[in-house]
Formats: structure tokens, C-alpha cells, sequence
């Protein structure tokens, strides 16, 4: 069974720009908490969920049909945050570069786009996942239909099954949309009966199942309860209608959903972006997803033991070498003299490797071996290049990468 994840674009990068600190720039000084949050969350999904399709909804500036039946909704919230505002193109670059499909629906909210695809996933023999920190999500949990539910920072999820809610909330999803209309809903500015809290909601619906129950048994209340749903019934029926997601947006419903599947992107073009982004660990963490760096052809090289005689013939040259450890510590360095012949060089020879390096030497982190010499009171010959220097100084908010990334990044 092909499986589908969909994202709630604003919910979690929301939940990314508020979990992180601001200082999370690029080197250039671009504010990336919420963009690295976003990225972090979405390679953690890829690993861990492997779904064949991607679709990242987000919502639409101008408000939805919801505002037209009810101009207090959401009314009570203030815009959002210059910083976070910025960071929302830079999170579409990320996902345009991965190839991951992205929806907006005028009209409509992200998580209208998302139950329209999770049902429509179902009902053509997906399984899709839906990943939020919208509680209107509880509504769609079931067969064929799973939620993921954001709860602390960037990395705490809950598998919201229909067990879970009814554990935690004391209702069914199918119940849950009109538990949550007694309720109401601060965040949504969706005020609920007066004196109906999240305990009193619970009772109410699963002993009725539904609002039309719990009205028609209004007489069976105590009368300060009684009295409050009376002079509420309309605000809670008006709750259920705003609070109920819609199943068939027509944008969402026009889509083919294999035009949403996830595989091969231009690598070249992402690692830009990441590289713009200084994202090097969520880099790597892709690249492992993936089973590494992209395939390469394999180099043959001869390498053996090195005497006095073999170290005189790396003179009057750079020589490029690299560090060998065994169990973390330094048993000796590997020169190439050719790009098919190098030489293991053990420790005991370092005084013959530095009467002869008078041209200097070219390598990865070459500080691990000049610390060496130094403390062997041996003279540390010339520093032609070091790529591990290089590419900082290239990326200086990034970690320094290994070689074998380095490579891969630069020569693909």
C-alpha cells in the first residue's frame, strides 16, 4: 500500500520558529530557526515514515469561507512575526528543491487541503499520514488514515490513533468534532458553552454521541448546565460548522495523487540550497536516508609501507597526504605520490617525511598532523592547502565536513 504524508505547512513551521532560537543565521546573517526546525522535522519524517508521496499545504493570506460566516474567527490573533514571515520562501525553496508538491487552496485552510487528500488517499488505497499541530486533525483518524501530532519542540510527536484520542480526550474522532464545538476553541477565538470544559464535553458527548443528542436530553441537566446550553445551542452548532474540516476542496480534489510522489531531485540544485542555508548536519542526514553520497567510480590505489628510500622520492614536490588512526589515535599519515601509488608513512618515519616535505603539504584538518610534529620537536614543513581550512572559509557558519562530504558536495 503506497503511503502519503501531508504536512500543515504554517503549523509546523510555527511550531519550529517558536521552539528554536533566533540565532540560528545563515553566515550572511538570514534568521533559518524556522526554516531548519521545518527541514529537520520533514528529513526526520522521510526516515522514519519512508513515504512514497509528499504534499505540504499551506495556508492563503485573506482568510478563508470561515471568516465570511463568522468575522470573529481567528480575529483575536496578531500577525505573525517579521522574522517568521521571512522565513516562509526560504522553507518553499527547500521543498521546491527536493521536489516535494505544495498546495494552497484561496478560500480555504491548510488543513481543509489535507483532509480532502487524506480521505481521497483512502479511498484509492493509500495510507496517508497527516502531520500537524492542529487538534482539528482528530477528526480523521481511523482506517487508511493516521495523524501525527506535534506536541513539544521539533522532534516530540504522538501517533494520534483513534486509542490515543479517546485516552486522552474521552471521545471517538468521529465524536470529536462536536466535543470540541461544546467545548470551543480559544486559539480559533471559537468561545463553547459557558461551564462545558473539556471534562464536562467528554461526559456530555459520549453519553449522547453527538450535540443533537446532548439538546435533545438538555432537561436531564443540572439547570445552571441546562440554562447554559439553552443560550448556546446556536453557538455550538455554529462551532461544529466552522470547526468541521472540509472533504472536497476543489483544488485538492483536481489533483493526481502520483503527481505528488517523492524520489529522485536534483541533487546539485539542493545541495545549493542547503549550502545557502549553511545546513550541513540536515545535508548529511539526508545524503544517509539515501544509503550515502552518490555512487562514484572506485580509484584503485596501491598503497604499502614506506621506507627511507620510498619517502626520498616524494621530494621536491606537495605532497598531498591524509591522516591514519587506529582507535583514535595517530599511528601515521598516507602520501600520495601519484593518483595511483601512495605510501603508509608509520609515525617512527616522520623525521625522513619532514626533511624531504620542503615543497609543503597539501590535506584535510592538517592541524591533527602539525600538532603531532610539534610535540615531537620535529619542523612542520608548509601548508600548501588545506581543504578542511578551505571550506570554512567558504562557509564559516557551517560545521566542517569530513572529506568524503566535502567531495561529494563539490564534486558531486
Amino acid at each position: 500500500m503506497p503511503k502519503l504524508a501531508l504536512l500543515d505547512g504554517h503549523s509546523l513551521a510555527y511550531r519550529a520558529f517558536y521552539a528554536l532560537p533566533d540565532t540560528l543565521a545563515t553566515p550572511a546573517g538570514q534568521v533559518t530557526n524556522a526554516v531548519f526546525g521545518f527541514t529537520s522535522m520533514l528529513i526526520k519524517l522521510i526516515d522514519e515514515e519512508r513515504p512514497d508521496a509528499i504534499c505540504v499545504a499551506w495556508d492563503v493570506r485573506g482568510g478563508s469561507f470561515r471568516n465570511d460566516q463568522y468575522p470573529e474567527y481567528k480575529a483575536q490573533r496578531q500577525s505573525p512575526p517579521d522574522l517568521f514571515r521571512e522565513q516562509l520562501p526560504l522553507i518553499e525553496e527547500v521543498l521546491d528543491s527536493l521536489g516535494i508538491s505544495q498546495v494552497k487552496a484561496p478560500g480555504f485552510e491548510a488543513d481543509d487541503v489535507l483532509a480532502t487528500l487524506a480521505v481521497r488517499a483512502k479511498d484509492e488505497g493509500w495510507e496517508a499520514v497527516v502531520v500537524t499541530g492542529d487538534r482539528d486533525a482528530f477528526q480523521l483518524p481511523g482506517d487508511g488514515i493516521r495523524v501525527m501530532y506535534t506536541l513539544r519542540g521539533v522532534s516530540d510527536t504522538a501517533d494520534a490513533t483513534a486509542a490515543w484520542i479517546e485516552e486522552r480526550y474521552g471521545v471517538t474522532p468521529g465524536q470529536y468534532l462536536d466535543y470540541a464545538a461544546l467545548r470551543g476553541d480559544k486559539s480559533d477565538n471559537l468561545p463553547g458553552v459557558p461551564g462545558v470544559g473539556e471534562k464536562t464535553a467528554a461526559r456530555l458527548i459520549s453519553s449522547y454521541g453527538s450535540l443533537e443528542g446532548v439538546f435533545d436530553h438538555v432537561d436531564d441537566q443540572t439547570p445552571k448546565l441546562r440554562q447554559n446550553l439553552v443560550e448556546n445551542e446556536t453557538r455550538a452548532f455554529l462551532n461544529r460548522d466552522l470547526m468541521r474540516l472540509v472533504r472536497d476542496v476543489p483544488i485538492a480534489m483536481d489533483l493526481v495523487l502520483d503527481s505528488l510522489m517523492f524520489g529522485e531531485f536534483a541533487r546539485d540544485e539542493a545541495r545549493s540550497v542547503f549550502d545557502d542555508l549553511a545546513f550541513l548536519t540536515l545535508w548529511e542526514r539526508l545524503v544517509a536516508i539515501e544509503g550515502g553520497a552518490t555512487p562514484t567510480d572506485v580509484l584503485d590505489v596501491d598503497v604499502r609501507t614506506a621506507s627511507a628510500a620510498d619517502i626520498a622520492q616524494l621530494a621536491n614536490q606537495p605532497i598531498p597526504i591524509a591522516v591514519v588512526t587506529d582507535a583514535g589515535e595517530i599511528v601515521g599519515i598516507t602520501a600520495a605520490r601519484s593518483e595511483s601509488d601512495a605510501f603508509f608513512i608509520p609515525v617512527d618515519l616522520f623525521g625522513v617525511f619532514v626533511e624531504v616535505a620542503g615543497a609543503g603539504i597539501v590535506g584535510h584538518d592538517v592541524k591533527k598532523i602539525v600538532r603531532l610534529l610539534l610535540d615531537r620537536d620535529l619542523a612542520v614543513p608548509r601548508i600548501v592547502f588545506d581543504t578542511a581550512l578551505a571550506a570554512y572559509l567558504i562557509h564559516p557558519g557551517q560545521r566542517v565536513p569530513t572529506l568524503d562530504v566535502l567531495a561529494e558536495r563539490e564534486l558531486g
